[in-house]
């Protein structure tokens, strides 16, 4: 049969163990109250319908072990509450059953990705992609270090190439470190700290510090030399890193 839901407000709307086999829409379904909640799962949705639904609206949404990649989403406004599995409580979790809670929302937030990709919408593409390697991270075991550090140093500095500020943020930061630890620690400079404040030096070291910001400059006009030279590379390094994911988030809007 078709089974059509639109145009009701709800405080809680379940779809369990349903099988498509023709059609379902689910339109204009709006919030009762605050307290209002989705629950979708264990269900084959196939190319079911979702318009004109604004999941800010409630308060819990699971959608867990169903099958979302045919899906269609139109005017739908996704909330960062969007849960990929049944979520576990304080008294039941146990590091088995919340290892399984981020393999399921895993596989869920990888469906929805698909079908936004599908759809053409690239910007709850990218939400879900960074949903999905969250919960990826969260379920790395003790023997995945590496992989676990270059997920979370991916998320902290780009939020997976979805953020300008925080590579910014990111490569002021870091780069002042190393520029004050060079000003402070050594005699590479024609400048240093002072307490008489002297125009001249102040624009060496303006020019200085945004000059060493450039990773492509040539080794040999930087002045470092013995051990100095390793925070030189440092900051070639994260410039190069942090300029990667500037363009990175600036082009994730083009395909």
């Amino acid at each position: 049969m078709s089974l059509f839901i639109n145009n009701i407000q709800i405080s809680y709307l379940a779809i369990e163990r349903y099988v498509n086999e023709a059609r379902l829409k689910l339109a204009n379904i709006a919030a009762l109250n605050h307290q209002a909640r989705i629950l979708i799962i264990n269900s084959q949705l196939n190319k079911a319908e979702f318009s004109s639904i604004n999941f800010k609206q409630y308060s819990l949404i699971v959608l867990g072990d169903s099958d979302f990649t045919q899906c269609s989403f139109n005017h739908v406004t996704w909330s960062e509450n969007v849960l990929g599995a049944i979520p576990v409580t304080k008294q039941e979790e146990t590091p088995e059953k919340h290892k399984i809670f981020e393999l399921k929302s895993r596989e869920t937030y990888r469906q929805l990705k698909h079908a936004m990709s599908k759809q053409g919408d690239v910007i709850n593409e990218q939400k879900f992609h960074s949903k999905e390697m969250i919960c990826y991270l969260n379920g790395l075991g003790k023997g995945s270090l590496g992989t676990k550090l270059i997920i979370a140093f991916s998320y902290w500095t780009s939020d997976f190439g979805q953020s300008i500020g925080r590579p910014l943020l990111w490569l002021f930061s870091l780069h002042s470190v190393l520029f004050l630890v060079l000003l402070g620690c050594s005699n590479v400079f024609d400048f240093q700290f002072s307490n008489n404040f002297n125009s001249q030096a102040f624009g060496m070291g303006f020019n200085k510090y945004f000059y060493l910001m450039n990773p492509i400059r040539k080794f040999e006009e930087g002045g470092f030399y013995g051990g100095w030279i390793i925070i030189d590379i440092l900051m070639r390094i994260i410039s190069s890193y942090m300029i990667y994911n500037i363009v990175r988030a600036t082009r994730r809007f083009i395909k």
